[in-house]
């Protein structure tokens, strides 16, 4: 592996790094300087597409985030659904989105649009299951009203695999496909509790209570400066039975995802365990 460093947000240093290449999976992106968006998703998107089409690349794998949907009503989402994005980290990566499938169609260079729902894994450097991971193991744990919300997970090693293989379909070319491995929130829950060896969670709060619940506890969070389990976001999402649907890729790409939530959510465990996170 040759590593080579540069920023997509400088016209310079893309010049030439494409070269010899087949295939550009085009995954950074800015999530979290509002300042940057622009700059990042846009901007350096458009210019990373010009020097792929330059540099003669037979296909561009560009990664997007689910989030372009926005506040989407419908209750199943697929790549169909109208894109409503509704802050300006998702208004960005749409418009990245966008133009980069309208300059790759100017300039003929095959690309694929992959949408990953919530990506998680072992190693992951932000921790995204930590907090509830552990609130499960403490018995801290509770569902919102009836606990029958949907999860929107996706594994990162099936991100990986569906990224590879669209990328050597030719058919795949000038598509988009969402990539996601929805599950209900209790079985989510009921697999850490197993792979923790502590009882299944089995409290609930009436919906009525989440919203100044999760108000308080955010407040909390600012003045301790430590991070807590329930805010107003994941009240939200804990009520939601939204799904994302990867049934394109599925009917494409045969035995996608080759791991899925359940085994990874087992190797994330036993890698928190590991690493002294849990």
């Amino acid at each position: 592996m040759e590593v080579v460093q540069g920023d997509l947000s400088a016209p310079t240093d893309l010049g030439g790094i494409f070269e010899g290449l087949g295939v550009v999976f085009h995954l950074a992106g800015e999530t979290r300087d509002p300042r940057r968006f622009e700059a990042v998703n846009v901007g350096g998107t458009r210019r990373l597409v010009v020097a792929a089409a330059a540099a003669g690349v037979r296909r561009v794998v560009h990664v997007s985030s689910v989030g372009v949907f926005g506040s989407s009503e419908s209750t199943v989402v697929t790549e169909a659904t109208a894109c409503h994005p509704g802050n300006e980290y998702e208004r960005t990566k749409l418009a990245g989105e966008q133009m980069a499938v309208e300059l790759a169609e100017r300039r003929g260079l095959p690309l694929t649009v992959v949408r990953p729902a919530n990506v998680f894994g072992d190693g992951d450097p932000q921790r995204r299951l930590a907090t509830l991971i552990r609130s499960v193991r403490a018995g801290r744990f509770f569902f919102l009203g009836r606990g029958d919300a949907m999860l929107n997970y996706v594994y990162v090693e099936d991100v990986a695999e569906a990224c590879r293989l669209l990328a050597a379909r030719p058919g795949a070319a000038g598509q988009a496909y969402v990539v996601s491995d929805p599950c209900p929130l209790s079985e989510f829950v009921e697999c850490i509790a197993d792979e923790l060896d502590v009882p299944v969670p089995a409290r609930r709060m009436p919906l009525a209570l989440a919203a100044p619940v999760a108000a308080a506890s955010e407040l909390a969070s600012f003045a301790l400066r430590r991070p807590v389990g329930l805010t107003r976001g994941r009240a939200r999402a804990a009520r939601s039975r939204q799904i994302f649907s990867a049934d394109k890729l599925r009917a494409e790409v045969p035995g996608w995802p080759p791991v899925g939530w359940r085994e990874g959510l087992r190797r994330v465990v036993a890698w928190y365990r590991a690493s002294g996170i849990i």
